[in-house]
């Protein structure tokens, strides 16, 4: 069954606030070679069909902490809650840190890896340890990822560069770690 990745820049959460507004959707093809692609929360029309497209069942989708995306989206667009939970029903929804995580179990990890240490399971971790790519080290304050906001009425044309990038490489990587997954499950 063909994958979709995706993943949703957000608002920052706040105390009451665990599903906030959506800023954009970045989403790719788990095939090899696939690009990513964006779609801006201010071109509401776009976004609800691609989620239309997205969640239309013909997919497996993958995220990483997934339930957050889907809560994220199920907020801002309501009408995609039950579809979403069908994906669930139908065993088509697959979150690349519990993937991770369920390998490590069958592999006999517990609270440590085989060296002694405990276990990460950032999109960074994951990265670094299924496809050797470096994300970039440190995600602090001074990165888009706790920034997205100040983006969210502007079109996608006017966005900084890094802006984008840090959004469509989250996408990808998320595809090619979901990839290399569907091996096993």
């Amino acid at each position: 069954m063909k994958a979709i990745a995706i993943d949703t820049e957000t608002f920052l959460m706040t105390q009451g606030m665990l599903a906030p507004p959506i800023v954009c959707l970045t989403y790719c093809d788990c095939e090899e070679g696939s690009k990513p692609e964006i779609v801006v929360a201010s071109d509401k029309r776009q976004m609800r069909e691609k989620l239309e497209h997205i969640l239309s069942g013909e997919f497996r989708v993958v995220g990483h902490n997934i339930a957050f995306d889907f809560a994220v989206i199920a907020n801002a667009f309501p009408q995609f809650l039950k579809p979403i939970f069908e994906l669930y029903r139908q065993d088509k929804v697959q979150d690349t840190g519990i993937v991770d995580k369920m390998a490590h179990i069958a592999a006999g990890w517990s609270k440590f890896r085989p060296d002694g240490k405990p276990p990460k399971y950032s999109l960074a971790d994951l990265a670094k340890r299924n496809l050797n790519i470096d994300m970039g080290g440190k995600k602090g304050e001074d990165t888009w990822r706790m920034r997205y906001s100040e983006l969210h009425a502007t079109p996608l044309s006017e966005w900084p560069e890094a802006a984008k990038e840090y959004a469509l490489n989250d996408a990808k990587v998320t595809a090619d770690i979901g990839r290399l997954q569907s091996a096993y499950i």
